[in-house]
């Protein structure tokens, strides 16, 4: 065998074992890359849904799927979720994490329950801005004479300062209608000069009407009939009508 030949055989041969030992380093290099990526990535798990679920219950899912819970400091009022049960959760259900990333979780505070406010000797206007505020009305209100409030002033309320009041249900109120006036018997008055008569009453805090008609039978400036009739009850402040013979 020549020399040549024998060169030839030597080269083969170091540059299979070259190849050899690439494709290992290679493969080690492939194999640490992977490793690498996987120990950075972290294993990932999917986000349960945790709504309506209670403390407890959240904790020992979050625990088992290496996920840490965060609770969120500001309640959430709810008519359907039981209070200290989740809301609302940050990330949703179904989103694809790393273990030991955070999940956000809001809590009920219960049911949304309105409270009645103080109303009395608030202005009507108040009241029905008040029950609009709470979702409600002023169902109802009665009128009576105060001589503590001033008109148009609630006296008393239905439901009571501080009460629920169901969503539905309207408030109640007493108004003043100020303080109660003064009755008087209506004295008779027909057959007097109407001068003095308007004097009297208008001096009295009345209200005096004159319609006038001719009869040559009386006195000029004489009361012919008056309204309200003699004998009848008559509030202050009324208006009070003569009719009175004209001055030919």
């Amino acid at each position: 065998m020549s020399a040549k030949t024998i060169l030839k055989r030597i080269v083969r041969r170091v540059g299979v074992i070259g190849l050899c030992i690439a494709c290992l380093g290679l493969a080690g290099s492939l194999s640490t890359w992977l490793l690498l990526k996987y120990m950075v990535k972290g294993e990932i798990v999917t986000t349960p849904n945790l709504y309506g679920k209670d403390i407890e219950a959240i904790q020992h899912e979050l625990d088992r799927l290496g996920l840490v819970l965060s609770i969120d400091p500001n309640r959430v009022p709810s008519n359907v979720v039981k209070k200290d049960c989740a809301v609302f959760q940050t990330p949703g259900p179904g989103k694809k994490l790393k273990k030991n990333r955070i999940i956000e979780v809001s809590l009920s505070s219960g049911p949304n329950v309105k409270r009645i406010p103080d109303l009395v000797d608030q202005s009507i206007y108040f009241a029905n801005l008040m029950a609009e505020k709470l979702g409600t009305r002023v169902a109802k209100a009665s009128r009576v004479p105060s001589d503590t409030f001033k008109k148009g002033r609630v006296i008393a309320q239905t439901p009571t300062e501080g009460s629920e009041i169901p969503n539905r249900t309207g408030i109640s109120l007493l108004l003043s209608e100020g303080p109660q006036k003064s009755w008087y018997v209506m004295p008779d008055v027909q057959g007097e000069i109407f001068s003095a008569a308007k004097a009297f009453f208008e001096q009295n805090g009345f209200r005096v009407v004159s319609k006038y008609k001719y009869n040559a039978k009386l006195l000029p400036d004489e009361i012919i009939r008056q309204f309200p009739q003699p004998g009848y009850p008559v509030q202050e402040k009324a208006t009070i009508t003569f009719e009175v013979n004209r001055i030919k």
